[in-house]
Parts: C-alpha cells; sequence; structure tokens
C-alpha cells in the first residue's frame, strides 16, 4: 500500500520504497513487479467462485426477406435503368424472373446461421493458509466460454501457487510458479460480414438453406473448419532477501517466463474450391530476468527518514515461429503434411520475426522526508539493450518528485473538516528503444545462386539504419489531493504536459539510393491534459452505505516535427477503405483525410457547369446529376479527383472517463459501472455497408429496408444521404464511397457497462452448513449505450475511430456467480 503521506511503500522489507519509481519507469517496458497475494491465516482457508453466463445475440441487421426482397429489387431495376439491355438481364436472372422455381423461392435467414446464444462458465478455488513465519497460497481456475458466432470460442486452465518463509528475522525467501493453458477456437478464422463470411452473411434469403445435400462454401468454411489456436504458458520466479543490520538489505529476485504457441487449422474441400487445406504454426518466446538490489532505510531523530535504493536487472529475450502451409491434400481424411500438389503444397518455413534480445539496467533512487511534510524523490535510469543501435546502446532515464503534504501544517490544525492533502510536482524522463534487429541492420535472405551456391544479399526494401535513438518522452507533472469531512469526500486532480521525441518512422527513399524505405527518429508530438477523480461517500451507517465515484479527463495531442521532406504535412493513404490520415505539423496527430460531402443535388439543374468548357461537374468521366452527392471542389477544376480531400475530424477523443456508484443495504449490494466518451469523429462504416448492399441488384444479395433514412427519392427533394438505387452509374460516381466526411458522425455515448445485484448470507446460518461465507450476485454486461450516433456502437471502433461492428458483435451478458468459503476452524 502506497502512504499517501510519504509517496511510497510503508514497508521497506522489499525493496519498496522505490516502487513508485520502478512501476513507472519499467511500465513502458511492460514490466512490472507487483506483490502477489499471500497466505495469512493459520487454519488453512478454501474458497471457491463460480460463474455460470449467458452471451445473448445482440441486434442483427434488417432485412427483406423472401418475395419482399425480390419485388424490392425489380422495382429498383425498373425505376433506375438507363439502357434497354438492363432491363432485359432482368429476364435472364433466374432468382428475379422465375419465382415458380422451388430453388429461388425460400426467406432464408441468413445470419441466425451464423449466430447462436451461448451458455458459459468459469470456476476457481483457491487454498491459502500460514503465518508471518511461513504461508502459502494455491489458484486453480477454469474458463470456458463460446462465442455468439458458431464455431468460435475461449477455454482457458490456470494454475498459481506462491510460498514465503521467513526462518529468521534476517532472511526471506519467496518462490511462484504460473502455468496456464488456452485454447481457442476461430472457426475459418474471421467474423461475419467480414472477408470470407461476408457474401453468406449477406446472402439473399432467396437462396435455399444449407442442408447435408446443399451449402455455400462459406458456410461449410465458417461452420465446418477445425481450428485449434492454443497458448500455453509457464512463469517461475524466486526472491531471496537478507538483512544485514534493520534497515539495510540485499535481495535477488530471477524469474523464467516461457510462452508456447500452436495453431492448426484444417479446412475441408467443400469449403476451398475442392481442394482441401491444412495450416500449422508453432511459435516460442521467453524471458529470463534477474534483478539484485541493496536498499537502505533510516528515520533520524523521528523528524528525518532516507530511503536509498540501487539495483541492477538482466533481460535474456528470445523468440522463433514458423508455418507449415499445405494448399492442396489429397482428401479430408488425410489432414498432415502429405500434398498430391508439388508446387501448392511446398510447406512454410521459418517467420521473420525471429527475437534475440539482451537488455541490461542500473538504477538507483533517493527518498527523503520531513516529518512526513515534504517528500522528495529522485531516481535514475541507465538502460543498455541489443535494439538500441551502435550509436546509442543506453538509454538514460531520469526522474524527480515532490510532495508537500499542506494539511500537516499548523495553520491547518482547526480545520476539523480537512482530513488530508497535498501537492505533486514531478518530472520524469522515458526512453524506450523503438527499433528491431531488422531496421538497424538490415534484413538478409537468400537471392539465387552463384557457381551453383547460393548467395545471401541483402533486402533492399528497408536501409539499415544503426543510427537508431530510442523514444524519448518527457513528461511534467501537476498534482493535487484533498479528502475532507472524515472521509466523505476525496477529490484528487492532476494536469500534465508530455512530449515524446525520436518517434519510430518509416520515411520513403528515392530510387536512386536502391532502397525503398529508411526507419528514422524525425516525428515528435506533444500531449497535456487534466484529469479528475471525485469520490462522494454520502451516506454511512451500520446498514447502509453509498458511495459513488467520477473519473474524468480532457486530453489533446499534436504534432510537432516530421522529416524536412515533407514540408509539415504528410498524408498516410488507406488502400483498402480510403479512409486516409493526415499528419500535419500544429495540428492534432490523427485527422481524417476525406472529401467533403456538402449535400445532395436536389436535381439535375443543381450541378454546377465549367463556364470555361461548358461541362458539369463530373468524375470519372461521367457529369454528376440529380440525387447523386454534392462533393467539394476543392482545387476548382470542375473536375473529382485525388487533389479534392480536406483535413477533416479527430478521430481522438477529447473527453473520457467514468462513473461507479455502490450501495450496500444490510446484506444485499449493489454495483453500477458506466463510461462515456465526448467529443470523437467516428467513421460510420456500418452506415455505409448497409446503403451500398444495393448497388447491385442482380447479385445474390440481401436487401435492406431503408425507408428509415433520409434517402434521396425523386427530383426535388432535399435530402442527406444520395441514391442508393442507381446501380447503373454506381461504380463510376461512387455516390456511397467510404473516403467522404458524409460517414463522419460525432461519437459521444455514456454506456452502462455492469450492474451487479449482490446478496451476502448470514454467516451464523450458512456454519451450520459447513460454510464460513456465501455470496450470490447477478450481474449484466453490456446494458445499454445512449449516443446519438446512427451505427451500431460508438464504443466498438478502432484506434482511428473507424466502425469496426460489422465483425465480431459485443453480445450482452448475463452472469450468475456463487462465492464460498468453507469453515475450516474447529
Amino acid at each position: 500500500m502506497i502512504d499517501p503521506d510519504r509517496g511510497y511503500p510503508k514497508h521497506t522489507d522489499h525493496e519498496g520504497c522505490a516502487g513508485n519509481f520502478h512501476v513507472w519507469i519499467k511500465g513502458a517496458y511492460g514490466v512490472i513487479i507487483i506483490t502477489t497475494k499471500r497466505g495469512n491465516s493459520k487454519v488453512p482457508r478454501v474458497r471457491y467462485t463460480g460463474n455460470f453466463f449467458v452471451n445473448a445475440v445482440p441486434q442483427l441487421r434488417a432485412t427483406l426477406g423472401g418475395n419482399s426482397e425480390r419485388r424490392a429489387k425489380i422495382q429498383q431495376i425498373l425505376s433506375n435503368a438507363t439502357i434497354i439491355d438492363e432491363l432485359r438481364k432482368l429476364g435472364q436472372t433466374g432468382f428475379l424472373a422465375d419465382s415458380l422455381n422451388a430453388y429461388w423461392n425460400n426467406s432464408t435467414n441468413w445470419q441466425s446461421i451464423f449466430y447462436g446464444t451461448t451458455h458459459n462458465q468459469s470456476h476457481n478455488v483457491a487454498l491459502d493458509g500460514g503465518n508471518d513465519r511461513f504461508n502459502y497460497k494455491v489458484n486453480m481456475g477454469l474458463y470456458s466460454e463460446k462465442g455468439v458466432i458458431k464455431n468460435t470460442g475461449f477455454d482457458r486452465y490456470n494454475l498459481n501457487m506462491n510460498m514465503e518463509f521467513k526462518p529468521n528475522d534476517k532472511f526471506r525467501f519467496f518462490g511462484s510458479l504460473f502455468g496456464s493453458l488456452g485454447s481457442q477456437a476461430k472457426g475459418n478464422g474471421v467474423g461475419l460480414l467480414q472477408q470470407g463470411v461476408a457474401s453468406n452473411g449477406q446472402a439473399s434469403t432467396l437462396l435455399p438453406p444449407p442442408s447435408f445435400y446443399l451449402s455455400p462454401d462459406g458456410v461449410t468454411s465458417a461452420l465446418q473448419t477445425q481450428n485449434s489456436n492454443s497458448t500455453r504458458n509457464i512463469r517461475t520466479n524466486i526472491d531471496g532477501r537478507y538483512e544485514f543490520i534493520p534497515g539495510l538489505a540485499l535481495s535477488s529476485s530471477i524469474s523464467y517466463d516461457y510462452t508456447s504457441d500452436a495453431e492448426s487449422t484444417f479446412t475441408p474441400a467443400a469449403a476451398n474450391a475442392q481442394f482441401a487445406q491444412v495450416y500449422d504454426y508453432e511459435g516460442r518466446n521467453f524471458t529470463l530476468y534477474n534483478r539484485n538490489a541493496l536498499t537502505y532505510a533510516k528515520t533520524f531523530s523521528a523528524d528525518h527518514t532516507i530511503f536509498i535504493n540501487t539495483f541492477n536487472e538482466i533481460y535474456k529475450q528470445g523468440g522463433q515461429s514458423g508455418i507449415i502451409r499445405q494448399n492442396r491434400i489429397p482428401n479430408d481424411q488425410l489432414q498432415g503434411p502429405v500434398g498430391s500438389d508439388p508446387y501448392n503444397s511446398r510447406g512454410g518455413g521459418v517467420l521473420s520475426n525471429f527475437k534475440n534480445a539482451t537488455i541490461a539496467s542500473f538504477a538507483g533512487s533517493f527518498n527523503y522526508d520531513y516529518k512526513k511534510k515534504y517528500v522528495l524523490e529522485l531516481s535514475y535510469r541507465l538502460d543498455g539493450t541489443s535494439s538500441n543501435g551502435l550509436e546509442n546502446p543506453y538509454s538514460k532515464n531520469p526522474a524527480a518528485g515532490f510532495r508537500w503534504n499542506y494539511y500537516k501544517e499548523n495553520w491547518f490544525k482547526n480545520w476539523d473538516w480537512l482530513t488530508s492533502g497535498g501537492l505533486r510536482l514531478t518530472w520524469g524522463q522515458n526512453i524506450v528503444p523503438t527499433g528491431s534487429l531488422q531496421s538497424i541492420y538490415g534484413l538478409y535472405n537468400l537471392n539465387g545462386n552463384f557457381n551453383n551456391n547460393p548467395t545471401i544479399g541483402i533486402n533492399y526494401e528497408f536501409v539499415p539504419n544503426p543510427a537508431l535513438k530510442p523514444t524519448t518522452t518527457t513528461q511534467y507533472n501537476l498534482g493535487f489531493d484533498m479528502t475532507i469531512l472524515q472521509g466523505k469526500v476525496d477529490l484528487t486532480f492532476d494536469t500534465y504536459y508530455k512530449k515524446v521525441d525520436n518517434l519510430l518512422f518509416d520515411r520513403f527513399l528515392p530510387n536512386s539510393t536502391g532502397f525503398q524505405k529508411k526507419s528514422s527518429n524525425d516525428v515528435s508530438i506533444a500531449d497535456y491534459g487534466y484529469e479528475l477523480m471525485l469520490t462522494l461517500r454520502p451516506l454511512t451507517g451500520k446498514d447502509f452505505n453509498w458511495t459513488v465515484s467520477f473519473n474524468g479527463a480532457i486530453n489533446r495531442d499534436y504534432l510537432l516535427r516530421l522529416p524536412a521532406e515533407y514540408n509539415g504535412q504528410y498524408i498516410k493513404f488507406d488502400y483498402n477503405n480510403y479512409q486516409h490520415i493526415v499528419f500535419r505539423v500544429g495540428k492534432n496527430t490523427l485527422s481524417n483525410y476525406l472529401l467533403v460531402n456538402q449535400g445532395v443535388y436536389s436535381t439535375d439543374g443543381d450541378v454546377p457547369v465549367d463556364p470555361v468548357t461548358g461541362k458539369k461537374y463530373q468524375t470519372s468521366g461521367l457529369a454528376f446529376k440529380g440525387g447523386d452527392p454534392r462533393f467539394k471542389d476543392v482545387n476548382g477544376d470542375y473536375i473529382l479527383d485525388d487533389r479534392d480531400y480536406e483535413i477533416t475530424g479527430n478521430s481522438q477523443p477529447l473527453i473520457t472517463g467514468g462513473i461507479s456508484t455502490n450501495i450496500n443495504y444490510k446484506n444485499f449490494g449493489l454495483n453500477i459501472y458506466a463510461s462515456y466518451t465526448a467529443k470523437r469523429t467516428i467513421l460510420n462504416n456500418a452506415l455505409s455497408d448497409r446503403l451500398s448492399i444495393m448497388r447491385d441488384p442482380y447479385a445474390l444479395l440481401a436487401a435492406v429496408p431503408l425507408d428509415d433514412l433520409d434517402i434521396w427519392r425523386k427530383p426535388g427533394d432535399q435530402s442527406k444521404y444520395p441514391n442508393p438505387y442507381s446501380f447503373s452509374r454506381f461504380n463510376q460516381i461512387r455516390p456511397l464511397r467510404s473516403d467522404q466526411n458524409l460517414w463522419q458522425e460525432e461519437g459521444s455515448y455514456l454506456k452502462i457497462n455492469t450492474v451487479t445485484l449482490s446478496y451476502m448470507f448470514d454467516k451464523k446460518f450458512v456454519r451450520r452448513f459447513g460454510f464460513n461465507n456465501v455470496r450470490v450476485y447477478f450481474s449484466t454486461n453490456n446494458l445499454v449505450t445512449f449516443s446519438g450516433y446512427n451505427g451500431p456502437n460508438p464504443e466498438n471502433v478502432t484506434s482511428l475511430g473507424r466502425d469496426i461492428s460489422s465483425g465480431y458483435p459485443v453480445p450482452r451478458t448475463y452472469n450468475l456467480g456463487l462465492n464460498i468459503e468453507l469453515n475450516t476452524s474447529k
């Protein structure tokens, strides 16, 4: 526990006084030392926690079924056909023209074939006991969940053990062992409405449903692909400590972490163009870690306290993985590395993510406090890594902090309402290596033969750059905290400024160099923000307690520097969705770069005409007309092209936070947790996909109802969305293209994440049955979201604010839980 008066841990028997320093510095490397819970009961305690939960299918996309789909598509063709051949094609399209054919006379709900409600469970048994001299704890767990998309799921088994032994006041030994086995089934590896399954989740309802005799390739692939994705992890740690004299101690810790990943996928021939396929992946990673520390803590004259901590760390990290792929095996029964086609079954090989890294660190910290009123912390860390490059082999991490516990001043003694309070000022640098062995030394491949001998040559995609610098983060923080009214109100406020230099950036090189790219450190950004946490305890008593907590943060970021050749602006083109990102010095770091939609042309006469050529505003050689989107002509040449994009929106949220309330009445408990986000731009790709599904009425795709949307239907309409039914001009005009700000929406929301209702049985009652404690609870997750966003879920977006709700859905979960502690006393 961190003492608020001193700013570092109360107990100094585990290198603890510099806990803040160590966690903060190493957090950037993904390594944080955590004190594990240990047994503290002389009588062994046995505890059980069980959860039984249901994942419910979320609301799916509405579609027109059967004859409604057929009539909608026929009406779309008759109303929007521009040439006679498009009308003739209607009669040549069997599923539209031949309504009496039983094969086309269906109303299949394809989404129900992929989705299903699942029943899941988790169990955990814990055993602990001991005293101050010797204590132990064992924890065993099982977690099993089936995905709402069929043929998917996740199972995990874990075992966690630790032991602490103190033979006397000088020595202390601690050991722990953790092992886990996880198995994930991904089906064919993609989600509904994503690649592979998209054509089936959106398939025409007129098609017959899958059966023993008939099944589309995509359905067979999604439901019959055999996938096993397993992860095995084992971690062990041994820690020893010896105290020479009171306050002076030497400690040493060594740990080993090993992870093995394996994935095996068998795709039957019916799902892969009549050729079965086998894919196998094997990977392993390990980390060997050693830490040695010397600490000294001393209090002088009851007023002055110092804590000195020096330590060194050594990491050895390694990893390698490989694959075997057999694209054409003889049949579904031979599911192994046997191929019938020598070209398509050439196997695999070792992947390029080989890792062999060494990190050596040396650090020290000094803490001083005067009467727990004034606290000073100084620290310095030196890291040498094999991935920093020859020019910069070491990273340097200084930090300094000061805390003033102002409530201890004499002039506050008569302020009975003030319980505690302090001011904090910190500064620090965190330098993290970002380069890889390939970016520093280059990548070398087998490039042909010379004199019948294999030759090794450099990969010309990246030029080696041994001068790579580690990313340097410099942060200033000013904080204020206060507790008043005997703990009824807690307030914490922080403001920070963070500058990040030497960010890794891939620079494109002229072809005269012979290389395509160069990794460099020529990008800098700055962040600043404000964070607030407020906890209220308005009602406290024997039978009734109520606590409300609120936290919020306002964060802004700006781009400070780019390589000189980009003249302050770099556009990162997205060639999948064409939703580009622009980096411009002086603006937020992740702005959208899109076409500007200014509405919809109401009539043909609203389309502007070039006074020089007399031609109407056009794109791809085709003039716009009524019902088409009104795109801004940025350069004024009356042609919509790549030169008409503009910076718009910010994909990063301005305000984030959460709200929670906890109510306890006698043995009942109610907990509600909510989160919110404000001022964020989201690109509603789900709405774009919904409208675009009507682009081709001759395709065997579903038809969706659009009556709830403000779309253009006839000349004179003033609408928000262009005509989605104009199929003959769709590919040229691209009215529903994803690279326009028509899909840009405000993504603010308030979400009720979790509601938990619990009941704790009376101890006297449950002890009659051999229990010490029994608690039951019911909870639900993903309950409700309040938002003006038109998409399915404003939270289910990428880090760049792109809606990905068309992938794996976020199900609503209903959970029934049970906590039991056995009565092991006499």
